[in-house]
């Protein structure tokens, strides 16, 4: 994985991955989301995606995914 980007988040479905690009689109974050083109074939709610920002825009993507109303999963480890 990338030394730069950290894990922020799991989105739960494609909802929350249209938000999520809603809200980061032109903002000059980088960021991409891991299992997210998993998740479109098989459509069911998965927990395995994982929103990974570049370290220097985290607290900035942190806020605009508040600010449109999203209060996602944070991406700890899972066990």
């Amino acid at each position: 994985m990338d030394e730069n980007f950290a894990d922020l988040c799991r989105p739960r479905d494609q909802m929350e991955v249209a938000l999520i690009r809603m809200a980061l689109e032109g903002s000059g974050i980088r960021y991409y989301i891991v299992n997210e083109n998993l998740n479109r074939v098989l459509p069911v709610p998965s927990s395995d995606m994982v929103l990974r920002v570049e370290r220097s825009g985290l607290a900035e993507a942190a806020a605009r995914l508040k600010d449109v109303g999203l209060e996602l999963e944070p991406a700890a480890p899972k066990r």
